[in-house]
């Protein structure tokens, strides 16, 4: 397979057609894109009287819906910048987006070396911008106008704003463009040029509203394209976009991509000068072509099922691509006349440079839905020519066409006017040359994204649609489709629904549910509390029902037993098999670290990874293996160890106050202050000679405390033999400087290489207070805006977050308070909630768990609204005129801030010129880059800028100074030198 290309996805639209399900509809039913334009809309679009009158002017077109529609920012366009670009290479843009996007993969995502092939019919955008705007004082910039009009720059400017970089090529060969670029794409693949390519065309005119025919023409006086049939008189160009994304066979199958078909053969050749005129086919030339093809292809003519013709309707190249496809293909074994010729054509208008594009699709959704489309002018009436010498068949009904033991074929022919010809042999893909699924959780995390809350609300519901009428295995492919085929947009929710069974109507995002990402992903912080945490059943949740966390549980266990022995391994063993727990020191400090151990191995097996780590009390130690201190192995050892020296220590108690570590000063004799969690919440450890004492001087003032469940008094003198007898226990020889950034609890600043690889330190840690809050102050001044997650049961330490100043949005816990009643679901649900509140989670990583098929489905809804140059208002015969006007500002402009006051007239000079130059009036405070700027636009500015102001302005400066005020402040600062001579 690794000589063959795979078709994984496409994207169309044309007349009548908004995507590749509507075009199917089009062609299956036999009906028409085509429109016959009245009077009254005629004059409404602007064509003159004196032309629609004309007796040779055909009031026919193929309209495309809504072509200015364009998403500036979803694409990283400015509004200026939006409305300079040719609608053609919006359209293509937004084309290689979708056609990827149905392949269940992100364009901008894409491994590897991508390639592009893409071209456009011949345009007037530019020429029209050009003319109207040459002798006004609009601020325009003819690198803007080339780079967005000229065909050259159509594909570059496709890769930079995806970031592809593989080839880049725009092919312009007139008719045969897209076509050409299919064949242009798979050679570059087989070559090794590049890993994946999209291919394709697009052919928009803004003046589309009817044309004149002239007699002999190639224009259909009726205005009908009626390929193949006796009264065919012309063709009549059509409006749309169409793109393929292409792939080597054996990639796509290893890549669980939807395998829409196999390109057994792509040609292109020249007809030379064996015909009549320049303009006119040879039948030498396509017959050549097509007799190509079926040789490499290595296939005989009568496997070929479904014929889609370049057949554009005219009396003379009909008959000559008859004859020249016949000559080839009963030189190749074909007999019979039951190959079905298709001619979309008459379907939706010749697309020109997207013709070979939309025919290859119409083959694709042939071969899927197993039919033949019928031919449209037979269902409405016309009669065919004569094909009696010929393998070929026309027919007004939808032909079966199913799968068998043999692969089934089409074939598409794309000629270029001029003589630049392409062939294409499509195919059903080999035997074994399906993708396969691979491990699958028991709950699908579905995380849902839009680039607005109203979006995001019509996202959902369609998924909630989507899942609940499929199967396990739907499931499971929209699952891994949206994890790792779909961007991560700024408006977030997450559902997370069984693999198979009913789903809850609760699983279901609502509004009220929505996060916006922060425009910088957060950091994440692990929290592992310490020991007084633990519930029966709470080690019980994650074993057994998440793969990775069991196998690292599973390892320590062998661990323990071999450091502690038999009885205290087997009580670890329980509390994890039974949910049984003792407070017995020396088995909760092991559970404590095998749990967060195992909730942190979960979490790295979803593709979750900690940027810092906070430990209290013995989970620093465990923080210390996460961090890389310590191996896992010596980690569990030693925390067996430390376990042992504490429980031989006396007996002692733990209160929880709440109250500040200032209310507690002299306390009673044998009791001290042992955790800080946060500013109202202290841990108090103390003897047992001293309880009494404590609870009167606590009730004396009104304190509110609770017991912890612990055998001994924690970070408590009493504990000082413990710390020594641990860290003389403790080699140097397995600590090691962290890795990840680890705080230490001892002291409340972040732990040096020294601390980390000091037995030293590592006693007295047992034995001095946790400085907790001091420690979340430490790391919410490093992290200002990271997410929380506490690896244990409940959220106590979150609650030690909150009340030292994080946001609770911040704050994600992992193992609820009370056992789940569906524990496969938590790792799921905490990496969700991660994800929504913006963490990167790596969902390649996650995929080794839960791999499904990529699919397609819902895709990201693009805003529609049109967009177009304001010079250009009244020159688009192809489009309704209304709707396309900007709105007037309605909003008042934001009162100046005092401090602008010497700046003013400044900062509305930049104001101004920026808005001219990018579209759209600035904040004071707006990112140039954010608003779509670049060094172009930064040039325009600044050349509008010095003669107003009479200074030499650096032309990088708004580059560096990046918004409106910091722009005016650094041009004042010009302006003062130059005054002070300075």
């Amino acid at each position: 397979m690794t000589d063959q290309v795979a078709i994984v996805g496409m994207s169309i639209r044309t007349a009548g057609a908004a995507d590749p399900v509507a075009f199917w509809r089009l062609l299956a039913e036999g009906r028409s894109g085509r429109r016959e334009l009245d009077q009254a809309e005629l004059g409404r679009r602007g064509v003159p009287y004196r032309t629609y009158s004309h007796p040779q002017y055909v009031p026919v077109a193929y309209p495309l819906a809504d072509p200015l529609a364009f998403d500036a920012a979803a694409f990283g366009f400015s509004a200026g910048e939006a409305a300079l670009t040719d609608p053609q290479h919006r359209a293509m843009l937004q084309a290689c987006y979708r056609a990827v996007e149905s392949a269940g993969h992100h364009i901008a995502d894409l491994r590897g070396q991508v390639g592009l092939y893409v071209g456009t019919r011949i345009g007037d955008h530019g020429p029209m911008l050009r003319g109207r705007l040459r002798h006004t004082d609009s601020a325009l910039d003819e690198t803007w106008l080339v780079t967005g009009n000229n065909a050259d720059f159509l594909a570059t400017r496709i890769a930079y704003c995806f970031g592809l970089t593989g080839p880049a090529i725009s092919v312009q060969t007139a008719c045969s463009t897209s076509g050409v670029a299919i064949h242009l794409a798979s050679q570059a693949i087989l070559a090794g040029e590049c890993d994946a390519a999209v291919a394709g065309g697009t052919a928009i005119d803004l003046e589309d509203a009817g044309y004149f025919y002239s007699e002999g023409g190639v224009f259909s006086p009726r205005g009908r394209c009626e390929p193949f049939t006796v009264g065919a008189d012309g063709t009549v160009d059509g409006n749309g976009v169409a793109a393929l994304f292409l792939k080597r066979l054996d990639a796509a199958v290893d890549d669980g991509d939807p395998i829409l078909g196999v390109i057994a053969a792509t040609v292109v050749n020249s007809d030379g000068r064996d015909r009549a005129g320049y303009t006119a086919p040879s039948v030498s030339g396509q017959s050549a072509l097509i007799a190509e093809a079926l040789d490499v292809a290595g296939l005989r003519a009568d496997r070929i099922g479904m014929f889609e013709t370049h057949g554009t309707g005219t009396a003379v190249g009909d008959p000559l691509e008859i004859e020249a496809a016949t000559l080839a293909f009963r030189a190749a074994g074909a007999t019979r006349g039951d190959i079905r010729l298709s001619a979309i054509k008459a379907n939706v208008g010749h697309l020109t440079a997207a013709s070979g594009a939309a025919g290859a699709i119409a083959c694709l959704l042939a071969l899927r839905h197993e039919r033949i489309p019928p031919n449209l002018p037979i269902v409405e009436g016309a009669a065919a020519i004569d094909l009696g010498g010929s393998p070929f068949r026309l027919s007004g009904e939808c032909q079966p066409w199913p799968r068998g033991a043999e692969p089934r074929y089409a074939a598409v022919s794309n000629f270029g006017l001029g003589g630049t010809n392409a062939h294409l042999i499509i195919g059903d893909p080999p035997a074994g040359g399906s993708p396969v699924r691979g491990k699958r959780r028991a709950w699908q995390l579905l995380p849902l994204s839009a680039d607005d809350p109203e979006r995001l609300a019509e996202t959902s519901t369609a998924f909630a649609e989507a899942v609940t009428a499929g199967g396990p295995e739907q499931r499971h492919d929209l699952g891994h489709t949206l994890r790792t085929g779909r961007p991560a947009l700024a408006v977030r929710a997450v559902a997370v629904v069984p693999a198979q069974g009913e789903v809850p109507r609760s699983a279901w995002p609502g509004p009220e549910s929505f996060a916006t990402a922060p425009a910088t992903t957060p950091a994440v912080v692990y929290l592992l509390p310490g020991q007084g945490v633990l519930k029966d059943g709470a080690a019980r949740q994650l074993y057994g029902a998440d793969p990775a966390f069991t196998g690292i549980v599973d390892e320590g266990m062998d661990v323990v037993a071999e450091a502690a022995g038999g009885r205290t391994a087997d009580q670890v063993r329980s509390a994890f098999t039974e949910g049984r727990l003792t407070p017995d020191t020396r088995v909760a400090q092991p559970v404590l670290h095998l749990l967060a151990s195992g909730v942190h191995a979960a979490l790295a097996a979803a593709g979750v990874h900690p940027d810092a780590i906070a430990g209290h009390s013995v989970g620093e130690l465990t923080g210390a293996c996460l961090a890389g201190v310590l191996t896992f192995a010596d980690a569990t050892e030693a925390i067996c160890r430390r376990a042992e020296a504490m429980a031989a220590m006396p007996a002692g108690s733990m209160l929880l106050v709440r109250a500040g570590q200032e209310l507690l000063r002299d306390l009673p004799e044998d009791a001290c202050v042992s955790v800080v969690n946060s500013p109202t919440s202290t841990a108090i450890s103390y003897g047992p000679e001293a309880a009494s004492r404590l609870l009167a001087w606590l009730d004396h003032r009104g304190l509110t405390y609770r017991p912890l469940d612990t055998s001994h008094a924690f970070h408590h003198p009493s504990m000082a033999p413990a710390a020594a007898h641990f860290a003389a226990r403790l080699p140097a020889r397995v600590l090691h400087a962290p890795r990840i950034p680890l705080i230490s609890c001892r002291s409340g600043e972040w732990l040096r290489p020294e601390e980390a690889t000091d037995p030293g330190y590592w006693g007295a840690q047992l034995r001095e207070p946790v400085e907790f809050a001091r420690a979340l102050r430490t790391v919410a001044g490093a992290y200002p805006t990271a997410l929380y997650a506490q690896l244990s049961l409940g959220s106590g330490l979150l609650r030690a977050a909150r009340q030292g100043g994080v946001p609770a949005e911040n704050c994600v816990p992992v193992l609820p308070e009370e056992p789940a009643d569906h524990p496969a679901a938590l790792v799921p649900r905490a990496v969700g909630e991660l994800w929504r509140r913006g963490c990167a989670v790596d969902w390649t990583v996650y995929s080794a768990a839960d791999r499904g098929l990529r699919t397609e489905a819902r895709p990201r809804t693009f805003l529609t609204a049109p967009v177009l140059h304001p010079a250009l208002e009244d020159l688009r015969r192809g489009i309704d005129p209304y709707g396309t006007r900007p709105r007037p500002r309605t909003e008042p402009e934001p009162a100046a801030d005092a401090q602008d006051g010497e700046i003013a007239e400044l900062l509305e000079a930049v104001r101004d010129w920026w808005e001219q130059i990018l579209g759209a009036r600035p904040e004071p405070d707006e990112d140039f880059f954010t608003a779509g700027g670049d060094s172009i636009a930064a040039a325009q500015l600044v050349a509008r800028l010095r003669p107003m102001f009479d200074v030499d302005i650096p032309v990088h400066l708004p580059l560096t100074a990046t918004t409106p005020r910091a722009l005016a402040r650094a041009v004042d600062e010009l302006l003062v030198a130059v005054v002070t001579g300075r």
